[in-house]
């Protein structure tokens, strides 16, 4: 079969170079257009390719198919190795398809909309004399009524169907953005201004960037624990939070408050942490959403010896969505450890919470607890065993 093909070699180049072409035409459109343009590269792809294999190099069937005679009858194809060429076929156009959207156009479109993300800032503020208004403006744009950008938890929640969903991180749709491939990174934000779809994380993100272009101090804000990012923007010498995955003007929602994020919680905010853009500095904002409980959790073995060295993972069971409640890793805080006496002190928002103590020779975990953020302290005990 290999040299069967590597005699039409020549013609597989050409097929790569309009391949090429396709893949120019591709990093400059988006929605409706790209799919469309999808399936004719796919058709042409199968097509030139089975003629390459097939018809290329056997005169009697280059005749036949010159003269219009075309009869599959005629071109005694070898039978067996008609089923591997259509298996070839099938997975070559699926691994082009899935390689030129998801692998090589997005780093290239990231690099392209870096400038026009910076225009597009300067022209939503332009007129924009007050920080409220210019963060008022670059919250509106996020807005869904506006076509700019689409949820990509309400595109697979809300009422209107979907095609193809695929962890949310591809979606295929009959309406808006029809086409959905989310950055896998959401450092690469600039890729929404491309496939206008992501979730919390990006928007927030992209949030950052546009407002810092504009000369804020800005930082992104994240709940481990009920699983949503926001922003805080300084403004008068005080951080306040915005939240532009809220943002639905005729819902009466500017942004200026996280709304998802207080209908997420349920009441409890377990932890919160706050990352800068240029820095990648992080700090503790837990106290600024919710009354924090000082813990102290003892960890004994079962002959009541104190374990040192132990590492307390938290998990939260404050994240309410579709019916169910999750299990959530509070990542972001410093992993406490039990000092010498088996102790461990650490503060923490109300809630629901399960306790695990490990290292490589021991283990523990607690049974799940639930204590309300008007609790100022709260102590307990893990018996610890032998792995």
């Amino acid at each position: 079969m290999i040299s069967y093909l590597t005699k039409r070699l020549k013609y597989f180049i050409l097929l790569t170079i309009v391949y090429i072409i396709f893949l120019s035409l591709f990093i400059y459109l988006q929605g409706l257009a790209f799919i469309l343009l999808s399936f004719v590269f796919i058709l042409f792809f199968l097509i030139s390719t089975g003629v390459i294999i097939f018809i290329k190099g056997n005169a009697r069937i280059e005749k036949n198919f010159r003269e219009g005679r075309i009869s599959l009858r005629r071109y005694n194809i070898n039978k067996k190795i008609f089923p591997y060429l259509v298996i070839f076929l099938i997975t070559l156009s699926g691994v082009t398809g899935f390689t030129c959207y998801s692998l090589i156009i997005p780093p290239i479109k990231v690099f392209l909309n870096q400038g026009h993300l910076n225009d597009l800032t300067q022209q939503l503020t332009k007129g924009k004399s007050t920080d409220h208004e210019k963060i008022s403006a670059l919250l509106e744009w996020f807005d869904p009524a506006n076509n700019n950008i689409f949820d990509s938890w309400q595109l697979t929640h809300s009422k209107n169907p979907y095609w193809i969903y695929l962890d949310q991180y591809m979606i295929f749709t009959p309406v808006p953005p029809y086409i959905c491939v989310r950055c896998y990174e959401d450092v690469d934000v600039e890729w929404l201004l491309t496939s206008h779809c992501g979730a919390c994380g990006e928007y927030s993100r992209l949030f950052m960037i546009m407002a810092d272009d504009l000369g804020f101090e800005v930082r992104r804000v994240y709940a481990p624990g009920e699983d949503h990012f926001w922003n805080e923007v300084m403004i008068n010498n005080s951080w306040i939070p915005v939240d532009s995955t809220s943002v639905s003007i005729k819902d009466g929602r500017d942004g200026w408050k996280n709304y998802s994020f207080f209908e997420t919680k349920e009441g409890n905010v377990s932890y919160v942490w706050a990352e800068y853009l240029h820095n990648s500095t992080i700090i503790d904002r837990t106290s600024a959403y919710t009354n924090l409980t000082n813990i102290t959790l003892t960890c004994k073995d079962e002959n009541n010896n104190s374990i040192e060295g132990l590492t307390i993972t938290i998990l939260s069971n404050n994240l309410h969505r579709e019916d169910r409640i999750w299990n959530t890793y509070i990542e972001g805080q410093p992993s406490p450890i039990t000092n010498q006496t088996g102790v461990c002190e650490f503060r923490i928002g109300g809630g629901t919470y399960n306790f695990i103590a490990s290292n490589e020779k021991y283990y523990g975990e607690s049974n799940w607890l639930s204590f309300s953020d008007t609790i100022s302290s709260w102590t307990f005990n893990i018996t610890i065993k032998k792995r």
